[in-house]
């Protein structure tokens, strides 16, 4: 054994040194797991129902152009804003798509006349509402584990290998 590892306080030097790397290693490891399971959880899970409620609103609006209904431009432009939203502000974009559906469906419901054009304007308005209600539980569920994690992040020592690993906390969705 080399002459410096024979000494006692070099000994629990390196012992100290090791048990640190250990902790900080494996722990920053442990917590950037734990990171990107809650991250994939809203690309996965919630993204996808927005998506899905987008193309609905989408379809309304051309239900709406079939109907020449002229007062699109709200649900135009929230779609849009939708389109640049990314990750959990998407959460809130979609609140103004929701927003701009509901006063562009009274007009649309006076306009179809026919029995045709109302089932199909009254099957995507269920499918916009059904993807929204999916949306809401899925957004309830990332927003638990979101904020399981941040509260993780307070405690020590996560709350030193967040700084080491260069974790952010999850942002909350509305």
């Amino acid at each position: 054994m080399p002459s410096a590892l024979q000494k006692r306080s070099t000994a629990w030097a390196v012992l100290i040194l090791c048990a640190l790397l250990a902790l900080f290693g494996m722990g920053g490891v442990k917590l950037r797991a734990a990171y990107k399971v809650v991250a994939n959880q809203y690309e996965q899970r919630v993204d996808p129902e927005f998506a899905a409620r987008a193309e609905a609103a989408q379809n309304i609006l051309k239900l709406a152009d079939k109907l020449n209904e002229s007062n699109t431009e709200e649900l135009e432009n929230a779609l849009d804003s939708f389109d640049a939203a990314e990750g959990p502000a998407r959460s809130t974009a979609d609140l103004e798509v929701e927003k701009a559906v509901n006063d562009l469906s009274e007009s649309l419901k006076e306009k179809a006349q026919n029995a045709n054009k109302r089932e199909l304007l009254s099957h995507q308005l269920a499918e916009f509402e059904s993807r929204g209600r999916i949306a809401q539980y899925e957004l309830e569920e990332y927003n638990q584990n979101a904020e399981k994690f941040n509260q993780k992040l307070k405690s020590f020592p996560a709350s030193v290998i967040r700084l080491v690993w260069n974790i952010e906390k999850l942002e909350y969705c509305v």
